[in-house]
């Protein structure tokens, strides 16, 4: 039970204790993931491979599930999200002969996140940066896209500035993004 008086310390106590559950499940994945794809005799053991598959399914449905409130900053969720993304770096590297990647969806999603969070805390600079991150990845989802367009198109109806970063910037950043993807072949 928490004690009636709260401070910034209990906060910054409750903080460290997300951290250390996230980078705990994060350690899980990981070591799933080592499991599988660094050993080849387990590869062809189905067992494990439903295992792998249930244990990150599990971990990755926490993690979508526990999301910022807004009233918590920007500061306290980067860290986390970045792990996140570094989880997920870690399992396609093994991962990227595989058709079915578990985490080919996931990594953008957690990006797009991010730059909502940003977003709803008025750090329009920030959240279009989060999201420019996105820009380098080989595979994308075609949802994952429209999330992205979407955020951009959010940051630009609030962002009231007349600079690079403008809503009138941003909006031809999506606008060529739509174009690229339309003049791609089939």
């Amino acid at each position: 039970k928490l004690p009636g008086y709260r401070s910034s310390v209990h906060a910054q106590l409750l903080h460290f204790c997300h951290q250390y559950v996230e980078m705990d499940e994060g350690v899980n994945c990981l070591e799933w993931t080592r499991k599988l794809f660094c050993h080849p005799t387990h590869v062809t053991q189905e067992p494990l491979r439903a295992s792998y598959e249930e244990a990150v399914s599990k971990i990755k449905n926490r993690w979508r599930q526990r999301m910022p409130n807004f009233y918590e900053g920007l500061d306290i969720w980067s860290d986390i999200f970045s792990w996140r993304v570094n989880c997920f770096e870690f399992s396609s590297f093994y991962q990227k002969t595989e058709k079915n990647s578990l985490v080919f969806h996931d990594k953008a999603w957690t990006i797009i996140q991010l730059s909502k969070h940003a977003r709803h805390s008025n750090c329009y600079n920030s959240a279009l940066l989060i999201l420019s991150k996105i820009m380098c990845m080989k595979r994308m989802d075609a949802r994952d896209f429209y999330l992205r367009i979407k955020e951009q198109v959010a940051i630009a109806k609030m962002n009231v500035n007349d600079d690079e970063n403008s809503p009138m910037a941003a909006l031809k950043q999506a606008a060529a993004a739509v174009g690229a993807v339309g003049a791609l072949p089939g």
